[in-house]
């Protein structure tokens, strides 16, 4: 798993979210928006983002 790529995370609700990878660190995923990595990109600074446990990650999708 690598920044860019699109993640599906489970909530404390177990909600599905669609999201993109930001970094990957000690076995915690930080994940965005997209549109919020692509904002952040055009003003030059880090994206908000919220940190999910690995096992949290249902599935993901290399960007290419």
């Amino acid at each position: 798993m690598r920044p860019g790529d699109s993640v599906t995370v489970l909530d404390v609700r177990d909600n599905k979210l669609v999201r993109t990878v930001v970094a990957v660190e000690d076995g915690i995923v930080y994940v965005s928006r997209r549109e919020e990595v692509e904002r952040a990109r055009e003003e030059r600074r880090e994206p908000t983002c919220i940190g999910f446990r690995l096992s949290d990650v249902v599935s993901r999708t290399n960007h290419k």
